[in-house]
């Protein structure tokens, strides 16, 4: 006899590691980046903080993630 079929769970991106990590230190990254990341990876792009703005990232996030 076959295994029964697992049930589906939606997914709650906000709730993910990767979603609570950006939310939580993503100022702090953007205040340090010239300090310790300019030299390797180049001047910041502003478009980044835009991009990660709580409501857009939710959006992303949902989307990437399901």
């Amino acid at each position: 006899m076959s295994a029964p079929a697992a049930v589906y769970r939606p997914r709650n991106p906000l709730s993910s590691d990767h979603y609570r990590c950006v939310e939580d230190y993503f100022e702090t990254f953007v205040q340090i980046y010239d300090e310790h990341f300019l030299r390797q990876y180049g001047f910041w792009r502003h478009h980044v903080k835009q991009l990660l703005s709580r409501r857009e990232y939710a959006d992303i996030t949902k989307i990437l993630l399901t």
